[in-house]
């Protein structure tokens, strides 16, 4: 079963629909929790958005980090939720890159 989740608003994050991202800075999200466990039987861990424009939440889930040759992690990504993409099949190819400033 899904769990509540704290909703970050999706305006704290640029939407670029050319190539189906949003895109926030870490820094810009610092008071957000971005790891909240999404499922009461699972460790998944994401967090949910909240469009106000159409008064829709949808979850995302962490996906991978993408690093330098250093290693040092540049990007977080998540993706939506198979309920998500079940409840806004539109949302599907979508994802959210973290950056690391």
């Amino acid at each position: 079963m899904e769990l509540r989740l704290a909703a970050i608003d999706v305006r704290q994050f640029s939407v670029y629909a050319s190539n189906k991202s949003l895109i926030a800075e870490a820094s810009c999200l610092r008071d957000c929790n971005l790891y909240q466990r999404l499922y009461d039987d699972a460790a998944d861990a994401g967090f949910a958005l909240w469009n106000e424009k159409t008064n829709t939440v949808t979850r995302w889930y962490y996906g991978e980090d993408k690093r330098d040759k250093e290693g040092e992690v540049t990007v977080t990504l998540f993706h939506p939720t198979s309920e998500t993409l079940r409840r806004h099949p539109q949302l599907a190819g979508w994802v959210v890159h973290v950056l690391n400033d």
